[in-house]
């Protein structure tokens, strides 16, 4: 039996390609007898492991991707949950929570369904799927990630993103206009959090207090 040498060159280009540290390049090539995509499929299965160990950690931060346009014909909004703030601004990570909406918007079928999304391809990364990009990240970071809410329109849309010491997602559907109005309208829907979205949706009760707060603030001022 012939054991091929692992090189430093042959772990620091599985390294580059990974991401990950030396020391599990150079095991996973030991693993994998030299061959660089079993290589990388020992490490991917490997990740796979300690995120089940992990699983019911607390995702309790994250952001919105977002893909959306006037002149689009759909839009999409994905929510993507991590365990600490600091993840949810890295690069990558934000780069994932919109592959994912811009993949949602493209397929309505997947629209509810986590597991669905994952396993279609990355737009930004072809021929690898979402679930595929999600894992991989997982291995370098070491932060559980979780896809939440999600929701997709057909037609033109706007949208915005809040992602500093509070998460919010809007995507609106419009007419007209352009990409700066529309994300300013999101932006403005964002910072008011409306309760509701139509009238018809409004909480009787709370209608009804909001009214009893006002019309006494009148009488108080003598108002009738």
């Amino acid at each position: 039996m012939i054991t091929m040498a692992i090189t430093a060159a042959d772990v620091k280009a599985l390294r580059e390609r990974t991401g990950l540290p030396m020391m599990d390049c150079k095991k996973a090539l030991d693993e994998a007898e030299g061959d660089h995509e079993a290589a990388v499929e020992w490490l991917r299965k490997r990740g796979q492991q300690v995120l089940e160990k992990r699983a019911d950690r607390e995702t309790a931060f994250g952001r919105f991707g977002i893909s959306c346009g006037v002149e689009s014909t759909a839009g999409a909004m994905v929510e993507l949950k991590c365990e600490s703030a600091p993840v949810a601004s890295n690069e990558e990570f934000v780069q994932l929570a919109n592959d994912l909406a811009e993949a949602l918007a493209k397929t309505p079928a997947v629209e509810g369904n986590p597991d669905q999304l994952l396993a279609l391809d990355s737009p930004s990364q072809p021929g690898t799927t979402l679930a595929q990009v999600k894992d991989d990240l997982f291995n370098r970071i070491r932060e559980v990630f979780n896809v939440g809410r999600m929701a997709r329109y057909d037609g033109s849309t706007c949208g915005y993103s809040h992602n500093s010491s509070t998460v919010a997602g809007v995507l609106l559907s419009v007419e007209g206009g352009n990409n700066d109005a529309g994300r300013d309208v999101a932006m403005h829907v964002a910072a008011m959090n409306p309760s509701s979205l139509s009238v018809e949706e409004l909480d009787k009760t709370v209608v009804e207090n909001e009214r009893k707060v006002l019309r006494d603030a009148a009488l108080a001022e003598g108002k009738t």
